[in-house]
Parts: C-alpha cells; sequence; structure tokens
C-alpha cells in the first residue's frame, strides 16, 4: 500500500548543504531565502527530479554555516533546527526583509 503513496515534492534529503557557497553568494545579493530556494530548484532540476527546495531548507543551511563560521562559537557543532521551524523561521526573515525594502523606497 505505502508503494501507491506519492512522493513528497519537497527534497527532504538532498544535500543543499553542497550548494552552501551559492547560498551565501544569493544571500550577499540580497535574495530572500524563498528566491535562493526557487534558483537552487531550478538550477538544479535534472538532480531534484521534480521535488523543490524549500525556503526552510536554504535558511537552516545557511544558519548553520554561519554558526559553524561564528568566531565566538566553537566551530564544531550547530544547534539543530527542525524543519518546522526553518521554514517558519525563513519567512519571519523573509517577510522583515520585504518590509524594510519597502521603508526604504520612495
Amino acid at each position: 500500500m505505502a508503494d501507491a503513496m506519492p512522493w513528497k515534492t519537497t527534497a527532504r534529503n538532498f544535500a543543499v548543504e553542497e550548494y552552501i557557497e551559492a547560498i551565501c553568494k544569493l544571500r550577499a545579493r540580497g535574495y530572500s531565502y524563498a528566491d535562493s530556494a526557487t534558483w537552487l530548484t531550478e538550477k538544479l532540476a535534472d538532480k531534484l527530479g521534480g521535488r523543490k527546495i524549500t525556503r526552510g531548507q536554504v535558511y537552516r543551511v545557511f544558519r548553520q554555516w554561519e554558526e559553524l563560521h561564528d568566531p565566538l562559537k566553537d566551530g564544531l557543532s550547530v544547534t539543530h533546527i527542525d524543519d518546522e521551524a526553518a521554514e517558519v523561521q525563513a519567512e519571519i526573515v523573509d517577510k522583515k526583509a520585504r518590509e524594510s525594502a519597502k521603508e526604504k523606497s520612495p
């Protein structure tokens, strides 16, 4: 019976962390987590096989990379961020960035 169930559409077990360099560049250029996820999904379509990278996955990978490279941390471990929390936090950060951009516009 389980074999008849469709696969989830997210790339849950996809190694998004392998693309941290691209994620860092996108973030530096002002891309939101959602925009970064869309960009990665488009560029990696052949490897993803119809699945999608979520903004939560991008958020988690980026935050954990930041934590690993924080000079005030030990650089040996990172805080676990579950899927739901990552998605919620990514949405909050993206929303704040949009609101901030609107405030700066004349």
